[in-house]
């Protein structure tokens, strides 16, 4: 099978080549109150000071919602975000900065449910299956 992939389904965010941060889903990611707080110190670092409108790119898809520095989170419209892409408590998302700027702040969105990047699973194919075999990403 071939598999066409377009520049939105590259991967960068184990490159460094953007900024990135990562985060794995709790219940108050996906249910009431439906908030995803950001990193405070990466924020501060990369982030506007401003409030304003910030975009989530996942497969072929946006979402816009409102970004607000003082409390470093996403607020009105996660929520949409979390139902149409099904996420789970468990699921990770890894948060790629496209574009700083205050009117336009921008990530691609990466979801990793039960699959790993290739990048990741080519490390050692029998890390993470057992405690005494953890997955260390330095």
């Amino acid at each position: 099978m071939v598999v066409n992939m377009t520049e939105d389904d590259e991967i960068y965010y184990l490159t460094e080549v953007v900024p990135f941060f990562d985060i794995v889903l709790s219940k108050s990611h996906v249910n009431y109150p439906w908030q995803l707080s950001l990193p405070v110190t990466w924020a501060s670092s990369m982030l506007p000071r401003e409030a304003g409108p910030a975009t989530l790119k996942h497969g072929g898809k946006n979402w816009t919602m409102q970004y607000i520095p003082t409390r470093t989170r996403f607020i009105s419209k996660w929520k949409n975000f979390v139902i149409d892409n099904e996420l789970k408590i468990g699921d990770a998302c890894v948060f790629e900065l496209i574009d700083p700027s205050p009117e336009n702040l921008t990530f691609k969105v990466h979801i990793l449910r039960d699959e790993w990047p290739p990048e990741l699973k080519a490390l050692d194919d029998t890390c993470g299956e057992t405690s005494k075999s953890p997955i260390v990403i330095d």
